[in-house]
């Protein structure tokens, strides 16, 4: 895993510059490349062939190639083969060779056979053409600057924002931010800076200046009723093959072990094929909450790993909050950043490459909001206390009303696009227009969620594909990228294998959600390498104390930020709205995620020094 950067014209000095300003990422060394109109970077985190060979910009042969990349192909081998067969030599061990001769090879097309997470941009010098790709399910990011003449790239925009450019927010993703507390989208809240969405492709023509962005691979429902026995023996292969590729390291690898389902499996599979000492963390959390410490310590036993376990507390989290912010790098109000960050760096202490189970409830229909989909022909006649004890953990994080709103929504022409925006949302329509001070076009709030409703003809797989494309994507596995890289530890996430993805949306839909349980399939797979405990267990769903930490640690900053909002005094937010917040955010995890969103927004514009448009 690495840190890429570069931008169209040549200056040594403002590219090192972006090296050292990612350098977190690729702590092992650093390099660069420069020609007549281009300047290109890269920071290494070393994890294939430790040697000075897999030392990047990596240049082929006749040198009229470059690639600076980020990432692990896991079935570089095989593809390294193919490409022998062709009559390519290698002078190392590495992914990045391969990429750079599959190119050469293929052309743009060369990323539909990559297994893997990446985001790479390759130089071709003859075509004068800059390639940047980034993975199927967006597990790394890659954002970019275009305004006028000038192209600049990076792993993270704080490397964007080593160079002179005006760093004025966004105001047209000010609300879809506040709506969800991430970006999604290709937008982000910096204007002019923008991502590559997940499964693109982006050319840049140094000549033209233009940019073309092409989509390379999407998931396709293709239902095909087999027999549950002959699918959990598929999955189960598939599973295995995932894990143990992901295991290719020159580097010790250890794995995320919460004491979930899927992390407990991917850990079990971890155990069957690596040969050396096996190493499983788990972050707990002071005594306001129940801990997964215990159903991790009884997978570890079961497995014979060495474990450790980490305790993270309300007064960490506040004194290192700033910190954070700043390498949350696009805003995320998300709790999970929280353990996923210190649990990361006291990993990086024992591994250099860790495996998690992130991307199962998403694949698999793990989430208690798909089971929303069983109730929607009942809603017309059935109070909503009958459904209440039904969603114990979503009730935890949404009220009633807006759970209430969502099966509203399903039943009364499935307009999933919409509902799974109130699903994941913290205002509903007209509450984020009574928070803005400026009108609000609420349709382009949930742009980024309707615009991947599909003809799909089972519901639950149209829910899954928007989670997957949003929720997963963009913020999931963002936080998951900068809480790892800000300490130079790699994530691998076999769920999200694009082979398993593609799988998912070939088996009966019931095969996931059958009845009242969750991820079905997969726990009939994972009874095979798991006790009985594990498989059993109910779904915890949210773990991290954060409204407690919040009030008890935080509250006076909040307040006082707030007091003092930047969004207020310049008239694009209300302050009567946000005092309201304030009021209640004492009352449960919901409401404190309000104002609290709100205060992660006005320290990152603080931090990063963002003007007001």
């Amino acid at each position: 895993m690495c840190g890429i950067s570069g931008f169209n014209w040549c200056d040594k000095t403002l590219i090192k510059q972006m090296n050292k300003t990612i350098k977190h990422r690729g702590p092992d060394g650093d390099g660069f490349f420069l020609d007549d109109n281009l300047s290109l970077g890269h920071v290494r985190l070393s994890i294939l062939d430790l040697s000075p060979k897999g030392k990047q910009p990596m240049k082929n042969n006749e040198r009229d190639i470059v690639i600076t990349f980020n990432g692990e192909i896991y079935n570089f081998l095989e593809i390294k083969k193919i490409l022998q067969k062709k009559g390519y030599s290698f002078t190392s061990k590495t992914d990045t060779e391969v990429i750079l001769y599959a190119y050469e090879e293929w052309g743009a097309k060369c990323v539909e056979k990559f297994n893997g997470m990446w985001a790479f941009c390759i130089y071709d010098s003859s075509k004068k053409k800059l390639f940047l790709s980034r993975d199927k399910m967006g597990k790394k990011p890659l954002y970019y600057y275009l305004d006028k003449d000038k192209f600049i790239f990076c792993s993270e925009i704080k490397g964007i924002l080593e160079h002179e450019i005006k760093r004025t927010l966004n105001k047209s993703q000010l609300a879809t931010y506040l709506t969800y507390h991430f970006t999604p989208g290709t937008d982000t809240l910096i204007k002019n800076i923008k991502k590559v969405p997940a499964s693109h492709n982006l050319i840049f023509d140094l000549e033209t200046k233009k940019i073309k962005l092409e989509k390379y691979w999407d998931v396709k429902e293709d239902i095909k009723y087999m027999d549950f026995g002959k699918a959990k023996e598929k999955l189960d292969e598939l599973l295995n093959d995932a894990v143990k590729k992901r295991l290719i390291s020159d580097v010790p690898v250890g794995s995320f072990l919460s004491g979930g389902l899927d992390s407990s499996l991917v850990t079990a599979l971890y155990s069957k094929y690596y040969d050396k000492e096996m190493h499983t963390f788990c972050v707990g959390f002071d005594d306001e909450v129940e801990n997964e410490l215990k159903y991790a310590q009884i997978v570890s036993d079961h497995l014979g790993t060495t474990h450790h376990e980490f305790i993270v507390d309300g007064e960490m989290f506040s004194k290192r909050f700033d910190e954070m912010i700043w390498h949350y790098d696009d805003p995320m109000a998300e709790a999970g950043f929280i353990p996923n960050y210190f649990i990361s760096e006291y990993a990086k202490k024992h591994v250099s490459v860790v495996l998690a189970g992130e991307g199962g409830d998403e694949v698999f229909a793990g989430y208690e909001w798909y089971g929303l989909l069983r109730y929607t022909n009942m809603m017309s006649k059935t109070p909503f206390n009958y459904f209440k004890p039904l969603f114990s953990n979503l009730a935890k994080i949404l009220p009633p009303s807006k759970i209430l709103k969502g099966i509203e929504l399903l039943a009364n022409g499935g307009d999933y696009g919409k509902s799974n925006c109130i699903i994941l949302s913290y205002f509903t329509e007209n509450e984020i227009k009574k928070l803005m001070a400026y009108k609000v076009d609420f349709d382009k709030v949930i742009e980024s969620t309707n615009k991947h409703t599909g003809t799909f003809s089972s519901p639950l797989n149209q829910l899954q594909y928007i989670d997957q494309k949003v929720l997963l994507a963009e913020c999931f596995n963002m936080k998951a990228d900068k809480s790892t890289l800000a300490f130079g530890l790699e994530e691998r996430c076999p769920l999200q294998d694009c082979r398993i993805v593609e799988f998912s949306y070939q088996i009966p839909p019931d095969f996931k959600l059958k009845g009242k349980t969750e991820k079905y399939i997969l726990k009939e797979v994972g009874k095979k390498y798991l006790p009985a405990e594990i498989i059993q267990r109910k779904k915890r769903g949210y773990g991290v104390p954060f409204d407690y930490w919040v009030n008890k640690f935080m509250k006076d900053e909040v307040v006082e930020t707030l007091n003092n909002s930047v969004l207020a005094k310049n008239k694009l937010i209300n302050k009567n709205v946000v005092d309201s917040y304030i009021q209640t955010m004492d009352k449960n995890l919901y409401y404190c995620k309000r104002p609290f969103g709100l205060f992660v927004l006005e320290k990152y514009l603080d931090l990063y020094d963002i003007e007001m448009d």
